[in-house]
Protein backbone atom coordinates (compact mmCIF):
# COMPACT_ATOMS: atom_id res chain seq x y z
CA UNK A 1 0.00 0.00 0.00
CA UNK A 2 1.67 3.64 -1.33
CA UNK A 3 2.12 6.15 1.74
CA UNK A 4 -0.10 8.77 1.82
CA UNK A 5 2.51 11.28 3.34
CA UNK A 6 4.41 10.51 0.19
CA UNK A 7 4.75 13.02 -2.83
CA UNK A 8 4.61 10.57 -5.17
CA UNK A 9 1.13 9.08 -4.21
CA UNK A 10 -0.72 12.30 -4.61
CA UNK A 11 1.58 13.02 -7.52
CA UNK A 12 -0.12 10.53 -9.31
CA UNK A 13 -3.50 11.24 -8.27
CA UNK A 14 -3.46 14.83 -9.66
CA UNK A 15 -1.21 14.26 -12.91
CA UNK A 16 -4.27 14.45 -15.06
CA UNK A 17 -5.26 17.75 -14.06
CA UNK A 18 -1.77 19.65 -14.42
CA UNK A 19 -1.31 20.55 -18.04
CA UNK A 20 -2.75 24.06 -18.64
CA UNK A 21 -4.31 24.99 -22.52
CA UNK A 22 -3.60 27.84 -24.15
CA UNK A 23 -7.34 27.97 -24.79
CA UNK A 24 -8.71 27.49 -21.21
CA UNK A 25 -5.97 30.43 -20.15
CA UNK A 26 -7.05 32.60 -22.59
CA UNK A 27 -10.45 32.53 -22.02
CA UNK A 28 -10.19 32.76 -18.45
CA UNK A 29 -7.78 35.49 -18.64
CA UNK A 30 -9.77 37.87 -21.62
CA UNK A 31 -13.08 36.75 -20.10
CA UNK A 32 -11.87 38.32 -16.50
CA UNK A 33 -10.01 41.42 -18.22
CA UNK A 34 -13.89 41.81 -20.38
CA UNK A 35 -15.73 41.78 -17.34
CA UNK A 36 -13.58 43.94 -15.20
CA UNK A 37 -13.32 46.20 -17.33
CA UNK A 38 -17.20 46.10 -17.75
CA UNK A 39 -18.11 47.26 -14.46
CA UNK A 40 -15.41 49.41 -14.12
CA UNK A 41 -17.17 51.59 -16.93
CA UNK A 42 -20.37 51.18 -15.05
CA UNK A 43 -18.94 52.70 -12.19
CA UNK A 44 -17.33 55.83 -14.29
CA UNK A 45 -20.90 56.27 -15.63
CA UNK A 46 -22.80 56.44 -12.08
CA UNK A 47 -19.75 57.90 -10.45
CA UNK A 48 -21.06 61.51 -10.35
CA UNK A 49 -25.09 61.10 -9.79
CA UNK A 50 -25.47 57.61 -8.56
CA UNK A 51 -22.37 57.30 -6.09
CA UNK A 52 -23.75 54.99 -3.99
CA UNK A 53 -24.20 52.45 -7.02
CA UNK A 54 -20.54 52.80 -8.28
CA UNK A 55 -19.74 51.50 -4.82
CA UNK A 56 -21.85 48.61 -4.56
CA UNK A 57 -20.33 48.29 -7.77
CA UNK A 58 -16.82 48.16 -6.43
CA UNK A 59 -17.43 45.09 -4.38
CA UNK A 60 -17.75 43.38 -7.97
CA UNK A 61 -14.56 45.42 -9.54
CA UNK A 62 -12.76 44.05 -6.03
CA UNK A 63 -14.08 40.67 -6.47
CA UNK A 64 -12.33 40.81 -10.17
CA UNK A 65 -9.27 41.99 -8.98
CA UNK A 66 -8.81 39.48 -6.71
CA UNK A 67 -9.35 37.11 -9.84
CA UNK A 68 -6.73 38.96 -11.77
CA UNK A 69 -4.33 38.19 -8.69
CA UNK A 70 -4.76 34.47 -9.16
CA UNK A 71 -3.86 34.30 -12.37
CA UNK A 72 -0.64 36.38 -11.93
CA UNK A 73 -0.54 34.00 -9.17
CA UNK A 74 -0.65 30.98 -11.22
CA UNK A 75 1.67 32.44 -13.71
CA UNK A 76 4.27 33.09 -10.43
CA UNK A 77 3.87 29.29 -10.41
CA UNK A 78 4.48 28.59 -13.56
CA UNK A 79 0.71 26.78 -13.97
CA UNK A 80 -1.09 29.45 -16.02
CA UNK A 81 0.66 28.46 -19.48
CA UNK A 82 2.81 25.22 -19.81
CA UNK A 83 5.85 27.89 -21.37
CA UNK A 84 7.55 29.81 -18.56
CA UNK A 85 8.47 32.87 -20.98
CA UNK A 86 4.79 33.34 -21.51
CA UNK A 87 4.24 32.90 -17.59
CA UNK A 88 6.69 35.37 -16.72
CA UNK A 89 5.89 38.09 -19.63
CA UNK A 90 2.09 38.14 -18.27
CA UNK A 91 2.35 38.30 -14.61
CA UNK A 92 4.37 41.90 -14.54
CA UNK A 93 1.87 43.08 -17.12
CA UNK A 94 -0.93 42.27 -14.34
CA UNK A 95 0.70 43.99 -11.65
CA UNK A 96 -1.07 47.16 -12.22
CA UNK A 97 -4.59 45.90 -11.55
CA UNK A 98 -2.90 43.23 -8.41
CA UNK A 99 0.03 46.52 -7.19
CA UNK A 100 2.15 43.55 -6.50
CA UNK A 101 5.25 43.10 -8.00
CA UNK A 102 5.72 39.59 -9.50
CA UNK A 103 9.18 38.00 -9.38
CA UNK A 104 9.43 38.96 -6.21
CA UNK A 105 6.17 37.60 -4.94
CA UNK A 106 6.54 34.79 -6.59
CA UNK A 107 9.67 33.82 -5.41
CA UNK A 108 8.86 34.44 -1.77
CA UNK A 109 5.28 33.16 -2.09
CA UNK A 110 6.99 29.66 -3.78
CA UNK A 111 9.03 29.75 -0.16
CA UNK A 112 5.23 30.02 1.49
CA UNK A 113 4.36 26.47 -0.40
CA UNK A 114 7.85 24.88 0.58
CA UNK A 115 7.48 25.82 4.23
CA UNK A 116 3.84 26.21 5.24
CA UNK A 117 3.18 24.39 8.60
CA UNK A 118 7.08 24.32 9.72
CA UNK A 119 7.34 26.04 12.57
CA UNK A 120 10.73 26.55 12.02
CA UNK A 121 10.17 28.93 9.11
CA UNK A 122 7.40 31.29 9.53
CA UNK A 123 7.30 34.33 8.23
CA UNK A 124 7.58 34.40 4.33
CA UNK A 125 4.35 35.05 2.65
CA UNK A 126 2.24 34.05 5.37
CA UNK A 127 0.20 35.45 8.30
CA UNK A 128 2.45 36.37 11.17
CA UNK A 129 1.57 33.87 13.83
CA UNK A 130 3.27 33.23 17.40
CA UNK A 131 2.73 30.06 19.56
CA UNK A 132 1.37 30.97 23.76
CA UNK A 133 5.10 30.86 25.02
CA UNK A 134 6.42 33.20 22.37
CA UNK A 135 3.25 35.71 23.57
CA UNK A 136 3.82 34.91 27.00
CA UNK A 137 7.42 35.30 26.90
CA UNK A 138 7.50 38.34 24.42
CA UNK A 139 7.74 41.75 26.10
CA UNK A 140 4.70 44.12 26.31
CA UNK A 141 5.66 46.58 22.99
CA UNK A 142 5.97 43.51 21.15
CA UNK A 143 2.75 41.87 22.33
CA UNK A 144 0.73 45.22 21.87
CA UNK A 145 2.12 44.78 17.96
CA UNK A 146 1.45 41.60 17.12
CA UNK A 147 -2.02 42.02 19.14
CA UNK A 148 -2.42 45.39 16.56
CA UNK A 149 -1.63 42.92 13.50
CA UNK A 150 -3.51 39.68 14.70
CA UNK A 151 -6.79 42.46 15.51
CA UNK A 152 -9.28 41.29 12.60
CA UNK A 153 -10.76 44.95 12.17
CA UNK A 154 -7.28 46.05 11.38
CA UNK A 155 -5.80 43.18 9.82
CA UNK A 156 -8.90 43.13 6.87
CA UNK A 157 -9.14 47.09 6.46
CA UNK A 158 -6.25 48.99 7.45
CA UNK A 159 -3.61 45.97 7.86
CA UNK A 160 -4.43 44.88 3.91
CA UNK A 161 -4.40 48.36 2.63
CA UNK A 162 -1.13 49.06 4.18
CA UNK A 163 0.26 45.86 2.69
CA UNK A 164 -0.89 46.54 -0.96
CA UNK A 165 -0.35 50.16 -1.09
CA UNK A 166 3.11 50.97 1.43
CA UNK A 167 4.77 47.40 2.05
CA UNK A 168 4.69 46.04 -1.79
CA UNK A 169 6.29 49.34 -2.94
CA UNK A 170 9.58 48.38 -1.40
CA UNK A 171 11.51 44.74 -1.91
CA UNK A 172 10.57 44.00 2.11
CA UNK A 173 12.06 40.33 2.14
CA UNK A 174 15.79 40.21 0.46
CA UNK A 175 16.42 44.18 0.40
CA UNK A 176 20.40 43.13 -1.71
CA UNK A 177 18.52 41.04 -4.23
CA UNK A 178 18.52 43.40 -7.56
CA UNK A 179 15.90 41.24 -9.08
CA UNK A 180 13.96 42.34 -6.31
CA UNK A 181 14.63 45.56 -6.87
CA UNK A 182 14.05 45.78 -10.17
CA UNK A 183 10.68 44.18 -10.01
CA UNK A 184 9.22 46.45 -7.40
CA UNK A 185 10.57 49.94 -8.95
CA UNK A 186 9.31 48.01 -12.43
CA UNK A 187 5.36 48.13 -10.90
CA UNK A 188 5.84 51.27 -9.07
CA UNK A 189 6.39 53.06 -12.19
CA UNK A 190 3.81 50.79 -13.98
CA UNK A 191 1.62 51.79 -11.62
CA UNK A 192 2.20 55.22 -11.65
CA UNK A 193 1.81 56.10 -15.19
CA UNK A 194 -1.19 54.39 -15.89
CA UNK A 195 -3.09 56.06 -12.84
CA UNK A 196 -1.52 59.35 -13.61
CA UNK A 197 -3.04 58.82 -17.70
CA UNK A 198 -6.07 57.66 -16.29
CA UNK A 199 -6.00 61.12 -14.06
CA UNK A 200 -5.87 62.80 -17.16
CA UNK A 201 -8.06 61.40 -19.17
CA UNK A 202 -11.18 61.19 -16.30
CA UNK A 203 -9.71 63.71 -13.98
CA UNK A 204 -8.17 62.72 -11.00
CA UNK A 205 -11.12 62.98 -8.36
CA UNK A 206 -13.47 60.86 -10.47
CA UNK A 207 -10.51 58.30 -10.75
CA UNK A 208 -9.85 58.07 -6.98
CA UNK A 209 -13.65 57.87 -6.68
CA UNK A 210 -13.85 54.78 -8.52
CA UNK A 211 -9.91 52.71 -7.76
CA UNK A 212 -10.38 53.02 -4.03
CA UNK A 213 -13.09 51.57 -3.37
CA UNK A 214 -12.63 48.55 -5.28
CA UNK A 215 -8.77 48.27 -4.22
CA UNK A 216 -9.92 47.99 -0.83
CA UNK A 217 -12.42 45.42 -1.71
CA UNK A 218 -9.42 43.74 -3.13
CA UNK A 219 -7.19 43.87 -0.61
CA UNK A 220 -9.92 43.05 2.24
CA UNK A 221 -11.48 40.04 0.72
CA UNK A 222 -7.93 38.68 -0.99
CA UNK A 223 -6.72 39.16 2.75
CA UNK A 224 -9.75 37.40 4.03
CA UNK A 225 -9.26 34.30 1.91
CA UNK A 226 -5.74 34.26 2.39
CA UNK A 227 -6.40 34.22 5.73
CA UNK A 228 -9.20 31.35 6.20
CA UNK A 229 -6.77 28.88 3.80
CA UNK A 230 -4.46 28.60 6.98
CA UNK A 231 -5.45 30.07 9.70
CA UNK A 232 -8.56 27.39 11.38
CA UNK A 233 -8.86 26.01 14.80
CA UNK A 234 -7.21 22.46 13.75
CA UNK A 235 -4.83 23.81 11.08
CA UNK A 236 -1.30 22.17 11.11
CA UNK A 237 1.92 23.64 12.44
CA UNK A 238 5.20 21.24 13.01
CA UNK A 239 8.37 21.71 13.61
CA UNK A 240 11.42 20.32 11.97
CA UNK A 241 11.40 16.75 12.90
CA UNK A 242 8.05 15.97 12.29
CA UNK A 243 6.55 18.48 9.83
CA UNK A 244 5.85 16.89 6.41
CA UNK A 245 4.71 18.42 3.13
CA UNK A 246 1.98 16.55 1.95
CA UNK A 247 0.11 16.75 5.86
CA UNK A 248 0.93 20.63 5.61
CA UNK A 249 -1.27 20.79 2.44
CA UNK A 250 -3.99 18.54 3.13
CA UNK A 251 -4.06 19.73 6.82
CA UNK A 252 -2.73 22.65 6.95
CA UNK A 253 -4.61 24.38 3.84
CA UNK A 254 -8.56 24.22 4.14
CA UNK A 255 -11.10 23.93 1.45
CA UNK A 256 -13.55 26.80 2.07
CA UNK A 257 -16.73 25.68 0.78
CA UNK A 258 -18.07 29.02 -0.91
CA UNK A 259 -21.51 29.21 -3.60
CA UNK A 260 -20.17 27.85 -6.90
CA UNK A 261 -20.07 31.87 -8.38
CA UNK A 262 -18.12 33.09 -5.45
CA UNK A 263 -15.11 29.86 -6.30
CA UNK A 264 -15.37 31.38 -10.19
CA UNK A 265 -14.65 34.95 -9.16
CA UNK A 266 -11.92 34.19 -6.78
CA UNK A 267 -10.57 31.83 -9.36
CA UNK A 268 -11.41 28.71 -7.61
CA UNK A 269 -8.48 28.85 -4.76
CA UNK A 270 -10.26 27.95 -2.02
CA UNK A 271 -9.55 24.29 -3.35
CA UNK A 272 -6.69 25.67 -1.30
CA UNK A 273 -5.63 21.91 -0.07
CA UNK A 274 -5.14 21.03 -3.35
CA UNK A 275 -3.52 24.01 -4.69
CA UNK A 276 -0.37 23.36 -1.79
CA UNK A 277 -0.52 19.72 -2.73
CA UNK A 278 0.20 20.62 -6.40
CA UNK A 279 0.45 24.38 -7.22
CA UNK A 280 1.26 23.28 -11.02
CA UNK A 281 -2.58 22.77 -11.14
CA UNK A 282 -3.85 25.91 -13.42
CA UNK A 283 -6.55 27.27 -10.88
CA UNK A 284 -9.46 26.56 -13.73
CA UNK A 285 -8.86 22.52 -13.22
CA UNK A 286 -8.60 23.05 -9.17
CA UNK A 287 -12.71 22.03 -9.18
CA UNK A 288 -12.44 19.40 -11.47
CA UNK A 289 -9.72 18.07 -9.67
CA UNK A 290 -11.56 18.25 -6.63
CA UNK A 291 -14.70 15.95 -7.32
CA UNK A 292 -12.88 13.48 -9.84
CA UNK A 293 -10.53 12.50 -7.16
CA UNK A 294 -11.82 11.10 -3.77
CA UNK A 295 -9.44 11.53 -1.65
CA UNK A 296 -9.38 14.80 -1.83
CA UNK A 297 -12.98 15.73 -0.61
CA UNK A 298 -11.82 14.64 2.82
CA UNK A 299 -9.78 17.81 3.76
CA UNK A 300 -10.55 20.84 6.29
CA UNK A 301 -14.03 22.36 4.91
CA UNK A 302 -14.94 25.31 5.63
CA UNK A 303 -18.63 26.98 5.01
CA UNK A 304 -18.52 30.69 5.42
CA UNK A 305 -20.96 30.27 8.19
CA UNK A 306 -18.70 27.75 9.81
CA UNK A 307 -15.27 30.70 9.17
CA UNK A 308 -16.77 33.14 11.45
CA UNK A 309 -14.79 30.98 14.18
CA UNK A 310 -11.43 32.06 12.72
CA UNK A 311 -11.77 35.59 13.01
CA UNK A 312 -10.18 35.93 16.64
CA UNK A 313 -7.78 33.42 16.79
CA UNK A 314 -4.51 34.42 16.86
CA UNK A 315 -1.76 31.92 18.81
CA UNK A 316 -0.67 28.44 18.22
CA UNK A 317 -1.52 26.32 21.42
CA UNK A 318 1.74 23.63 20.66
CA UNK A 319 0.16 21.52 23.61
CA UNK A 320 -3.22 21.13 21.83
CA UNK A 321 -2.09 21.51 18.33
CA UNK A 322 -4.69 24.05 17.72
CA UNK A 323 -5.58 27.80 17.37
CA UNK A 324 -6.70 29.89 20.40
CA UNK A 325 -7.97 33.21 21.18
CA UNK A 326 -6.37 35.45 23.36
CA UNK A 327 -8.82 35.83 25.83
CA UNK A 328 -8.82 31.42 25.83
CA UNK A 329 -4.77 31.74 27.03
CA UNK A 330 -6.37 34.47 29.62
CA UNK A 331 -8.80 31.84 30.96
CA UNK A 332 -6.68 29.16 31.05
Amino acid sequence: MEDKQSMAYWDKLVAPYKNPTIIESLFQLFSTLALFAGVCYLMYLTVDEYYPVTLALSLFAGLFVVKIFIIQHDCGHGSFFKKKKYNDLLGPLLTVFTMTPYAQWAKEHNRHHATSGNLNHRGVGDVTTWTIEEYKNASPKRRFKYRLVRNPFFLFTAGAMIHFFVKQRFPFYKTERLSSWQSVMFTNIYMLSVGTAFCYWIGAATFFKIYLPLAFVAASVGTWIFYIQHQYENTYWEGNETWNYCDAALNGSSFYDLPKWLHWITGYISYHHIHHLSAKIPNYRLEKCYYSVPELRNPVKISIWESRKSFWLALWDEANKKMVRFKDIKAA
